[in-house]
């Protein structure tokens, strides 16, 4: 198993699948992870597990959380969001 970690940023408001309301603009740490699988023609890296954290909707909480997501969903929300203006 590997697991890396990295950061994605929206301009804007955007929304994914896995949740229910709106998540604001701004940096959110993503959390993959991938296991190993020998083939034929050596190893190759399989995506198992994409995880976005988020903040509480409670904003005082300061609790963060975080979600199992699409990776697809996720490149859709970015795809939109870099083509959407800031206003």
């Amino acid at each position: 198993m590997r697991m890396s970690r990295n950061s994605v940023t929206f301009r804007n408001s955007f929304m994914l699948e896995t949740f229910d309301h709106v998540l604001p603009a701004g940096t959110y740490e993503l959390s993959t992870m991938d296991e190993e699988v020998q083939t034929g023609a050596g190893r190759i890296w399989r995506r198992i597990s994409t995880m976005l954290c988020t903040p509480s909707i409670e904003q005082q909480s300061g609790s963060q959380y975080w979600t199992h997501i699409y990776p697809s969903d996720l490149e859709n929300a970015l795809k939109l969001d870099s083509q959407t203006c800031t206003s």
